[in-house]
C-alpha cells in the first residue's frame, strides 16, 4: 500500500524491536523540546500524538485494559506522566500498543 521502501523499513523495525538489535533509525519517532520533557508529558498525550491512538479516550482504554507498555514495562496508570528521569539510558522512551504498535519519543 505505501509502497516497497515503506515495507522495507517496517520490516527492519520489527527486526530491531524484536530481535534484540534496538536499531532506532526505522522506528517511528516523534520528538519534543526538552522543555516539555522536563515539565512532564501525560501517557494520554503520547499515545495520541504518536499516532498509536486515535483519541484520548481509545488512549485511556488501552491504557486501563493493560495493552500499553512503556521502555517494556506494564503502564496502567493513565494519569501516569514521564520527564527526563523515566527516559532509557539512550534518552529515549519507547511506548508499545499491543503486539504489534510502538513509538520512539526522545527530546530535542
Amino acid at each position: 500500500m505505501h509502497g516497497e521502501v515503506e515495507a522495507e523499513k517496517a520490516l527492519n523495525a520489527s527486526k530491531a524491536l524484536f530481535g534484540g538489535t534496538m536499531d532506532t533509525n526505522d522506528i517511528p519517532t516523534t520528538t519534543y523540546p526538552k522543555s516539555e520533557f522536563d515539565d512532564g508529558i501525560d501517557l494520554i498525550t503520547l499515545l495520541c500524538d504518536g499516532g498509536l491512538c486515535q483519541s484520548r479516550g481509545d488512549a485511556r482504554r488501552n491504557i486501563t485494559q493493560g495493552g500499553v507498555t512503556v521502555n517494556d514495562v506494564k503502564c496502567t496508570d493513565f494519569a501516569r506522566k514521564f520527564s527526563t528521569s523515566d527516559l532509557s539510558s539512550d534518552g529515549t522512551l519507547l511506548i508499545k500498543r499491543g503486539k504489534k504498535a510502538f513509538h520512539l519519543y526522545k527530546p530535542e
